[in-house]
């Protein structure tokens, strides 16, 4: 499943410029020159001389990025699961220095309990797409360092130190693109050493964290050593610094992209349509069905009340007659004084009740015995 595209577009543009160090060389470190052959010759700060040769992105010719000459070096352009990635690594003649910039199984994160998480059901479908909580740069680095050397013998962070610097230069580039909702961006290094085979090796890893509402990447950078530190750093620095896209790559990517955006916008409205006219379709299928219920439930209720009257009268007859019968075996009649009823003996023509007792006198004289006392009932039909 894919990212929202609104969310997507703005992340992969910077995932591109953001793999080493942003598009414009910096040579703070070095004073550089370009011989006649296309080599990169600096003076350090130190007094050492070095050179460099540009290396290109040898699948999509994507970008140009200059390496110690020497070194046993290589850069590509990579795209697992769709995702764009810059990467290239570097190691040095006599193996103690090694210098790497990206890394093709970095993933995008969507954050937790957000609509895009909802939005993915918790399963994308792709292991370049996880939910994960967002981690600010200096967590981010701290954390990729303990996964990449932690297991080492005598591992352990040395310092975290936030790059100010790093992250304007993402957010300047953020600008250039044009992004019209800047993304969070921060920025930081860590520093850090371990054993290798009884070997002090010290390294350092810079991490850029950016993210867009609820969507986050993240893109490294760094190196180790067991040599010198400090002049390893300023090649490093050199190295990702000197990152350039090719504009007509560039130029490329955003056509496709402006392809990409068309062609969804045109499919989710087609989407759209379709799903609009198959709910209108359930709607009058719904309605439809939900008069002839209806229809159905009132003749059923007409059949229901008939058969129910025709059955509450029969039981109201046999009741009667029932009652009567029962009367008839027992010599007994029943009467009423128009809110309550009794059993009396028959054979008389008046009945003259106690209400308080219930005793009654049966007479055939409409006469009342005692009217403070007694009150007439009648024989109840």
């Amino acid at each position: 499943m894919k990212i929202p595209s609104f969310l997507s577009a703005s992340l992969t543009a910077l995932m591109i410029l953001s793999s080493c160090g942003m598009e414009q060389a910096s040579s703070t470190s070095y004073n550089d020159s370009i011989d006649m052959n296309g080599n990169y010759t600096f003076t350090s700060d130190n007094g050492g001389d070095g050179d460099f040769v540009a290396l290109t992105d040898p699948k999509e010719n994507a970008f140009t990025i200059l390496m110690p000459k020497g070194w046993n070096s290589q850069v590509s352009m990579e795209r697992p699961q769709g995702q764009i990635r810059s990467c290239g690594v570097a190691t040095s003649p006599d193996g103690k220095s090694r210098i790497f910039f990206g890394d093709p199984n970095l993933p995008q994160f969507i954050m937790p309990n957000s609509q895009t998480a909802q939005f993915l059901s918790g399963n994308t479908g792709s292991p370049m797409i996880v939910v994960y909580n967002y981690m600010p740069a200096d967590q981010f680095a701290s954390d990729y360092a303990q996964r990449c050397f932690g297991k080492a013998p005598g591992f352990r962070i040395l310092s975290v130190t936030p790059d100010q610097a790093y992250a304007q230069k993402a957010a300047e580039e953020a600008r250039k693109l044009g992004i019209s909702q800047m993304p969070a961006i921060t920025a930081a290094g860590v520093t850090f050493e371990f054993n290798d085979n009884g070997k002090p090796v010290k390294g350092k890893i810079k991490a850029l964290t950016f993210r867009l509402e609820s969507v986050w990447n993240a893109e490294v950078n760094g190196f180790t050593t067991t040599g010198d530190f400090a002049e390893v750093e300023k090649i490093h620095e050199y190295v990702v610094n000197s990152y350039k896209t090719n504009p007509q790559w560039r130029q490329q990517q955003d056509a496709r992209h402006q392809q990409i955006m068309q062609q969804q916008a045109i499919n989710s409205q087609q989407t759209m349509q379709q799903m609009t006219n198959a709910h209108n379709q359930r709607m009058q299928n719904m309605q439809q069905n939900f008069n002839a219920h209806q229809q159905r439930m009132q003749g059923m209720q007409s059949t229901f009340d008939s058969q129910n009257q025709a059955w509450m009268n029969n039981q109201a007859s046999q009741d009667r007659n029932h009652e009567q019968f029962i009367d008839y075996i027992r010599d007994e009649n029943t009467v009423t004084n128009g809110t309550q009823s009794g059993k009396v003996e028959t054979g008389y023509n008046y009945y003259y009740v106690d209400p308080n007792t219930g005793n009654y006198i049966g007479t055939n004289v409409q006469e009342n015995p005692n009217p403070s006392v007694y009150q007439e009932w009648k024989k109840k039909n």
